[in-house]
């Protein structure tokens, strides 16, 4: 039917029903699209993790450098 023709109720129904599942296949392909996209984030998260912790127990152990305290700034007021 062209859209300018008016539709009877029957066909209304129809053609709601028809955008209605559209819209929910479309809405479930893209909860599978998302779903998936987190499921490769957490896999290569993982996978790094891995080779971070590989490569740091190669690595020698350095000492912590040790902190000089701070000396304490003394302020005085000028007097004039």
């Amino acid at each position: 039917m062209n859209d300018n023709q008016p539709q009877t109720a029957a066909a209304q129904k129809a053609d709601r029903h028809f955008r209605k599942e559209m819209h929910e296949k479309a809405g479930a392909a893209a909860w599978a699209e998302y779903q998936a996209g987190q499921t490769a984030i957490l896999e290569k998260t993982a996978r790094l993790k891995e080779l971070r912790l590989a490569k740091e127990a190669t690595l020698p152990k350095a000492t912590p450098k040790v902190a000089k305290p701070k000396k304490k700034t003394v302020t005085r007021a000028s007097s004039k």
